[in-house]
């Protein structure tokens, strides 16, 4: 569905003569415009958008920050209802507004312009009022934060240094903006009353040709205190009571049910006063009065957090605090707060990921007290969540940690970290959503982002890798993961409105890959186009066998899905192309004196090149027999020749091929070797890249290794990568026994084929379509085997116990909602 804009609001920005200097980026606006209503208010409600990030106040109080991040030919629009904040007589809507602009990028995004967008509708006794952004509203450049500072990387955005001294009324009424600029228009319509929510639709007097209401609701939010003092360091200064920072109680839920307002009215301060009252006493002093002193602490808030960090810090005559963060120990310089005197309650425009927070004081007259820090963390607000829990206390901490992961990641889209990028990568996505769809109830994210997918599609049919804005950062073999990462979604979501939707790009993409096809059916691309795995030992000339077994294997899928919705003649070429493909890759990909397949044929023939990530794809896509997969199975256990798997991200297609080829025993140990090394180091999320063999001292870092950007100082290295967290919904899936895909879409079916390996006891609960299904079932000592299971009535459970009687287990019960369903003696 598509906004619906009045036609009465326009985009503003600065006009380009009203940005000074040389520095395009990195732009701070502040936009306000006094209303008048007349009569009492019955009420009233806000619609905003901005390029790229927006914080609204009505009348002083907070009312919400956003849009979700996007395409800026695609973008969102937030709906706030306000009637609450408004009054009768004179009213300010005051936005803060930030374009991060021209900056030094690894994936070059096309940002468009900066631009505000708000409508107001407001209905009291007396009249009707709507007001939208125009000429008549005052704009500047906010005077609260330093143009020209670094970048944190080229991977992310500006530090921010911030003068609390600037701060002024700017957001009340009574504020005096006659020196306030008038803004110039961007665009003086935008919008689109077009139902689609894909089709492309010019609208030639904007840049922002598609306004979309917001998908998802907005995040929740909790403050959270630090666990523990790490060091403290006078530094020639002095530091006095820094555990008084520490979390004495739960957290503070601000936002915790997803709702679009957190009211905060600056003079009464009531939300902080009530942090301050679950935290306190929070006073800690740092004398940084001797010249070139530079005290300060370092904070552990116990694992990866996500949000925006809180101080609340008095400083009688002014000063200097820095602010460091840091996934590891390892922490980087990136906000500054020239401090005023007197009180300086201080938070982040920009969104931190961090475990580690150090604070440091410099140039500080006389001491300073620290009364309140903490951080209000984000997440999607998922609701409900599956559980889990077994024998194995290390399977139970993995899986936890693998629920953490995605939960810090799920943020406004699937992002592939928190921290380094916050960006949309296709084959994240892919991992995380299998997680979704097992421990949540709730797949409108994993939708949204398929979606915002689609959106920035190139005109020859390619996804780009990354998004969710348009880049010219293509992989094939992400293409076509996130064409399986469609028909996932149709096997769990059963979303049939989703998959008409996107119909033309699946097929879009899928005319763009045939075109890569060669004479002998092999896909042939360009050198580097693929990923594969991040291991520079594949070859990835020419005709990338991997890259034809994902193919395959997409054709196959899409086949399936075009089967239940009647597209019978694409089912039909799609499957006779994708056996096709099978065979091309079995003539010319495999090696047959190792029974093996070769990372890619040249003109020259088939690579001398073997790798353990090509052999796995070929036993995931079912290129391999059976019997080769268990040959290779066998191979991989024992060899010691060819490079070892170091990334989390691939051992994804080896936990599933272990799973699919019923090698449980290989599965389980392969997640105690190298997901439990990574606990053994002090993972709290899943690190980007590892590897076991490393010492046992080191963690990924560019330094350190565990990494393929060893040495290279440039590249910040992940310690909160979603695409590592395959554990947590393949122990539900095995252990739990729970498919939690639709295998019957008319007939509400579930299959129960729980799978025991050497695990006495599994107990947790596993999300569907039709609502949460709880399991228990324990092994006793005598031979015997007995389960509980609750479902909701509708659902109709399929049983396949043979991995029981593999097992020599000799009784068998199963009971459901407190029923006996099954009993074997």
């Amino acid at each position: 569905m598509m906004f619906e804009n009045s036609r009465k609001s326009g985009w503003i920005w600065f006009d380009s003569e009203d940005i000074s200097g040389n520095f395009p980026g990195n732009v701070f606006m502040e936009a306000r415009k006094i209303i008048h209503l007349s009569g009492a208010i019955r009420k009233g409600s806000i619609q905003i958008s901005a390029n790229q990030e927006y914080m609204l106040y009505v009348n002083g109080c907070f009312v919400g920050r956003g849009p979700s991040p996007c395409d800026y030919r695609w973008q969102y629009v937030d709906t706030y209802e306000i009637g609450d904040l408004l009054r009768e007589g004179q009213n300010c809507l005051a936005c803060l507004s930030y374009h991060i602009g021209q900056s030094e990028s690894t994936i070059a995004y096309e940002r468009g312009p900066g631009g505000l967008f708000v409508h107001l509708e407001a209905e009291t006794t007396e009249q009707t009022v709507e007001i939208g952004t125009d000429t008549t509203w005052k704009i500047r450049r906010s005077p609260r934060w330093v143009q020209q500072v670094k970048q944190i990387s080229r991977w992310g955005g500006f530090k921010e240094v911030y003068l609390a001294d600037q701060e002024d009324d700017w957001m009340l009424v009574d504020y005096d903006d006659q020196s306030w600029l008038i803004p110039g228009i961007v665009a003086a319509e935008s919008g689109s009353e077009n139902d689609s929510e894909i089709d492309d639709e010019n609208d030639i007097e904007s840049p922002f040709t598609q306004m979309l209401p917001r998908e998802i609701p907005h995040l929740h939010r909790e403050v959270l205190a630090p666990k523990t003092v790490v060091r403290v360091d006078n530094n020639l200064g002095t530091v006095l009571g820094a555990e008084r920072l520490l979390d004495s109680s739960e957290s503070l839920q601000v936002q915790s049910d997803g709702s679009e307002r957190s009211k905060i009215e600056p003079d009464s301060s009531e939300l902080l006063q009530l942090q301050l009252n679950i935290f306190a006493p929070l006073h800690v002093k740092l004398d940084a009065s001797t010249a070139g002193s530079f005290p300060g602490f370092v904070l552990d808030f116990g694992k990866v957090v996500v949000g925006y960090p809180q101080l609340r810090i008095y400083a009688a005559e002014g000063g200097v605090v820095d602010i460091r963060y840091g996934e590891s120990l390892d922490v980087q310089h990136v906000d500054t707060v020239i401090l005023q005197a007197g009180l300086n309650e201080w938070s982040p425009f920009g969104r931190r990921a961090f475990r580690y927070m150090q604070i440091n004081a410099h140039a500080c007259p006389v001491p300073i007290e620290i009364q309140h820090c903490a951080i209000e963390q984000v997440h999607y607000p998922f609701g409900q969540e599956g559980t889990f829990a077994c024998s194995d206390p290390l399977l139970n901490q993995i899986w936890e940690t693998g629920k953490h992961t995605v939960v810090m990641n799920s943020q406004e889209h699937l992002e592939d970290c928190p921290w380094r990028e916050k960006a949309l990568w296709v084959v994240d996505e892919l991992i995380m959503a299998k997680v979704i769809y097992y421990v949540f109830d709730d797949s409108r994210l994993v939708r949204k982002s398929l979606l915002q997918g689609a959106r920035i599609q190139k005109e020859n049919g390619a996804i780009p890798a990354t998004g969710p804005e348009s880049n010219s950062s293509v992989f094939v073999d992400f293409c076509m993961y996130w064409l399986l990462a469609v028909c996932d979604y149709w096997k769990y979501a059963s979303d049939v409105q989703m998959i008409d939707t996107i119909r033309p790009h699946i097929e879009l993409t899928l005319d763009w890959l045939a075109k890569q096809e060669d004479e002998q059916g092999l896909l042939h691309i360009p050198d580097d186009h693929c990923f594969i795995d991040w291991a520079p030992s594949i070859d990835r000339r020419e005709k990338v066998t991997a890259v034809s077994c994902l193919y395959m294997k997409t054709l196959l899928e899409l086949a399936h899905l075009a089967r239940a919705f009647g597209w019978t003649n694409q089912s039909a070429i799609w499957e006779e192309k994708g056996n096709v493909t099978r065979a091309a890759i079995r003539t010319y990909c495999l090696e047959p004196k190792r029974d093996l397949f070769v990372d890619c044929v040249t003109n020259e023939g088939r690579s001398e090149s073997i790798s353990l990530q090509t052999n796995f794809l070929a036993a995931w896509c079912g290129v391999m027999t059976q019997a080769e997969v268990e040959r290779f199975i066998h191979f991989y256990e024992h060899q010691q020749e060819l490079p070892t798997i170091k990334s989390p991200f691939f051992h994804h297609f080896v936990l599933e091929s272990l799973y699919d080829c019923g090698n449980d025993k290989l599965m389980l140990q392969v997640m105690r070797n190298y997901w439990g090394a990574m606990l053994a180091r002090g993972a709290t999320t899943w690190w980007e890249t590892f590897d076991p063999a490393t010492p046992d001292c080191t963690i990924p870092h560019r330094f350190q290794g565990n990494t393929p950007t060893y040495l290279r100082d440039h590249v910040p290295v992940s310690h909160c990568h979603g695409w590592g967290a395959a554990p947590t919904y393949i122990l539900m899936k095995m252990l739990l026994g729970i498919d939690a895909s639709n295998r019957n879409h008319l007939c509400n079916t579930v299959l129960f084929r729980p799978r025991l390996a050497d695990i006495d006891w599994v107990q947790g609960s596993v999300a569907t379509k039709y609502g949460f299904i709880e399991i228990a079932w324990r092994r006793e000592a005598n031979n015997s085997w007995e389960c509980s299971i609750h479902a909701p009535d509708s659902i109709k459970l399929e049983m396949d116990l043979s991995d029981l009687d593999a097992q020599g287990i000799g009784s068998k019960q199963v009971y459901l909602n407190g029923k006996a369903l099954f009993q074997q003696n």
